[in-house]
């Protein structure tokens, strides 16, 4: 079997199980502070699953579950996994002592935290700072250029999102110090909710207000674990629920901005607050996250989790990817614009050679058998070996071109993250090692301008389903995703707008029709 198709039976197992929970949660939840008991069951949904997923595929790939198992198969009536007792055919779910003690913990720390934020911003002597958007999930590669945030700024500041560009004070979450740039509308912080209560302070009355719903969130949290004890793992969204309520009533949080970093992860407030002020906006920083469907092996499974997840309005890159969000079963209002990598597009604009033509090629940094086991995962379709002979084909398909085209041909290889400790050392090493001995082939720098690096080629070769194809086909620049190991099903439910190409021998068509078009049109 398929590393992927075990995943897949995984995913499978994991949303049957989900829909027995949440059938169970319907009837157990009940409204709390203002919030919906819909609401709180789709939020205790999203961190069930959370909880469960990876435990889940490391019992897969452990031999604790038949790895034939499908939607016909069978799991025991009790399962524990992720520090849980799920009961199969009522769907309840009790929490571990460990994760009951745990989420209690960090519930005191945080509500705690927020009493103390509360009390500094009544002894800070400052003017008021005023609104902010806040934007959650940003990955730290994508905040920093050179160990500076400025591109990042500058993006927010001038590029086309209307809710950034707009905003008087935007404050970023991050979980390690980041570099300001220029701008003083910037602000850095852990806690960005924090931070915004921290530069407004309440009047008395508010204040009052504050205090007394802090409180009463406390014995309410405990309340509702104890008669439900899985309830627990909603200690983050009571903690600064408070809080959240005191920054609405003054129409303090002009707007709230989540990534794909939080697909399973939208607090209560962000979407449920009673009689909420702001909007949600879901920003993608990539579109890679279609199923791959094998042709030996043909099953499929969407994220789970997925379907509970909440926001107003996503910002997406073109209307295809709508269609895929509802094959996921995901139906909330979309909006195109252009692709959002966090820094400002840079075209280039240079005069294309027609004796040096140029291919920018984008691959999947494989990752190490290590850290795929540690995640839950057996193997994957981005392995060094795949990686390598898709290298390997488009060398092979260029030199053989540049012959028949009578022209020289430049390959740009772009890979699509920094070599970590969890990557696998030798797909690296070989690359290196081809850029030594090919002339034709030129690496660039992880953080290169991707518009750029796009507009400036004539033909753009992706590794399925990654990104960058997506960005390509915005600035009307032909691209490909290839297949080297001709195995991947290609779906016919929905049309992509890039072409799907398998095997050395319709590369070359492909890479040619495309080359020789171009060369026609100038």
């Amino acid at each position: 079997m398929r590393p992927e198709s075990r995943s897949a039976r995984s995913y499978l197992q994991v949303d049957k199980i989900m829909k027995t929970v949440e059938k169970w949660l319907t009837i157990k939840m009940k409204s709390c502070c203002a919030l919906e008991k819909a609401a709180i069951s789709s939020r205790m949904s999203q961190l069930i699953v959370s909880q469960l997923r990876t435990p889940f595929l490391r019992m897969n790939i452990g031999g604790h579950i038949d790895e034939k198992i499908g939607l016909a198969g069978k799991l025991p009536q009790k399962l524990y996994c992720g520090q849980m007792e799920i009961n199969i055919e009522t769907g309840s779910v009790k929490p571990s002592v460990k994760l009951l003690i745990l989420s209690i913990m960090k519930f005191i720390a945080l509500w705690l935290l927020s009493f103390a934020y509360f009390f500094r911003s009544l002894v800070m002597n400052k003017s008021e700072s005023g609104p902010a958007t806040l934007i959650y999930g940003v990955p730290y590669a994508n905040l920093t250029t050179d160990g500076s945030a400025q591109l990042f700024e500058d993006f927010c500041q001038k590029g086309s999102l209307n809710v950034l560009s707009n905003a008087k004070k935007i404050i970023v979450q991050v979980n390690r110090p980041v570099k300001a740039g220029n701008s003083q509308s910037f602000v850095y912080a852990r806690f960005p909710l924090f931070a915004l209560f921290l530069a407004n302070k309440l009047n008395m009355n508010d204040s009052l207000v504050f205090m007394k719903q802090h409180v009463s969130i406390f014995f309410r949290y405990i309340y509702m674990m104890l008669k439900c004890p899985i309830t627990c793992l909603l200690w983050q969204d009571f903690a600064v629920h408070a809080v959240v309520v005191a920054l609405n009533n003054k129409k303090l949080i002009e707007a709230n901005i989540i990534t794909n970093t939080n697909w399973l992860k939208q607090l209560l407030w962000m979407t449920d607050l009673s009689n909420r002020h702001f909007k949600t906006y879901m920003a993608l920083y990539s579109q890679n996250n279609s199923s791959m469907i094998f042709k030996d092996d043909p099953v499929t499974a969407v994220y789970p989790g997925i379907t509970n997840l909440r926001a107003d309005l996503i910002w997406i890159w073109d209307a295809f990817y709508e269609e895929v969000l509802k094959q996921q079963g995901v139906f909330i209002k979309t909006r195109v614009v252009a692709p959002v990598l966090w820094y400002l597009p840079i075209i280039n604009t240079a005069q294309k050679n027609t004796e040096l033509r140029r291919i920018c090629v984008f691959d999947v940094s494989p990752m190490s058998k290590e850290h795929l086991l540690d995640n839950g995962f057996s193997g994957s379709y981005y392995n060094t070996e795949t990686m390598v002979s898709y290298m390997k084909d488009i060398l092979v398909v260029v030199d053989n071109l540049k012959k028949q085209l009578r022209c020289e041909i430049e390959v740009i290889l772009k890979h699509k993250r920094v070599s970590t400790e969890a990557h696998d050392a030798t797909y690296f090493s070989h690359v290196n090692e081809l850029c030594e001995s090919n002339s034709n082939l030129r690496l660039v720098a992880e953080n290169s301008n991707l518009f750029t690096l796009i507009t400036g080629s004539e033909l753009v070769i992706v590794a399925p389903f990654s990104s960058p194809a997506y960005v390509a086909n915005y600035f009307n620049i032909p691209a490909l995703f290839y297949d080297p190991t001709n195995e991947i099903l290609v779906s016919n439910e929905i049309v992509s707008p890039i072409i799907f190409v398998s095997g050395r021998e319709n590369l070359t068509i492909e890479i040619a029709n495309i080359l020789e078009r171009k060369v026609d049109l100038v």
